[in-house]
């Protein structure tokens, strides 16, 4: 038997138990062999660390600092380390000083200031360059302005011509609330027709899964539909979702768990709390993060 990515084989009970955060390969729970991005192997612990907030996903970091050579968009590299640039700014230079903004936003004197309301892009904290989705523009004595779509629309001609509409909503001339936002992705006047994640489409109206389902399909007379996927802390057994047991992440049955909930470590078992004060703990109930 051979355990998924993240897992290890617990041989006298033939169970796959989680490596635990960071881990890719391992021997134990407390013996990780190899990490995922994002994670670097700590000499000290035998664990995977994480790299400090920041890291590119393909960048290396040092085990015991968490230095890192590479930085995610909106951060800066600067000693070694990432810093976070400031608000609505997306790229920057040391300081952290904005060399770039978010839509919406200007770049002014080093800072990252507002366009007027509905602007995508702006010259000025006045004058508009194009507008942003869910907004139309129009132009007066060559200047531009940004009006509204109206709710539910994502492009538009006009306030009453829109053009493509979110999810929940169908068009005519304008986009209209399906019978339900929270139930409904898409349908047309008179039906649903795909439905959101724990309902399925039965008829033209989306029906709740059963208990514990993420997704379901409409079989036969069933009235809850079959269960395909189940939620976090749940396991699918002959097209129906039953509860892991208690602090339990991800299981395949009752007794066979693959995760804990965080701030819980697989011992003996079962999933025992961490210490007080700790995030993750290993599986000897030591805890690695706080």
């Amino acid at each position: 038997m051979t355990c998924n990515s993240g897992y290890y084989l617990v041989t006298s009970t033939n169970i796959c138990t989680t490596c635990g955060t960071g881990a890719a390969t391992c021997t134990t729970a407390a013996a990780h062999l190899t990490c995922i991005s994002g994670y670097v192997f700590n000499t000290i612990t035998a664990l995977c660390s994480a790299c400090a907030d920041g890291i590119a996903a393909s960048a290396s970091c040092n085990a015991i600092t968490s230095y890192s050579s590479a930085c995610m968009s909106g951060y800066v590299l600067a000693g070694g380390m990432c810093f976070a640039c400031p608000t609505n700014a997306t790229a920057c230079s040391t300081g952290p000083v904005p060399t770039a903004c978010n839509s919406g936003y200007l770049l002014s004197v080093g800072t990252c200031v507002a366009c007027p309301t509905g602007a995508a892009t702006c010259s000025s904290t006045t004058v508009i360059l194009t507008c942003a989705s869910g907004y139309f523009s129009s132009t007066a004595n060559s200047i531009i302005s940004c009006t509204s779509c109206g709710t539910g629309a994502i492009t538009c001609t006009s306030a009453a011509a829109h053009l493509t509409c979110n999810t929940g909503y169908y068009l005519s001339t304008t986009c209209t609330a399906c019978a339900s936002t929270t139930t409904i992705l898409t349908c047309n006047s008179t039906s649903a027709i795909t439905c959101a994640s724990g309902y399925f489409l039965s008829g033209t109206t989306c029906t709740v899964c059963a208990y514990g389902a993420a997704t379901c399909t409409a079989v036969g007379t069933n009235a809850a539909g079959t269960s395909t996927t189940c939620l976090t802390g749940y396991y699918l057994s002959s097209s129906n979702c039953y509860a892991c047991a208690r602090n339990v992440a991800t299981c395949t049955s009752y007794a066979a768990y693959t995760a804990c909930n965080t701030g819980y470590s697989y011992v003996s078992s079962a999933c025992i709390v961490c210490p007080a004060g700790a995030a993750t703990c290993s599986a000897t109930n030591v805890a690695v993060t706080c």
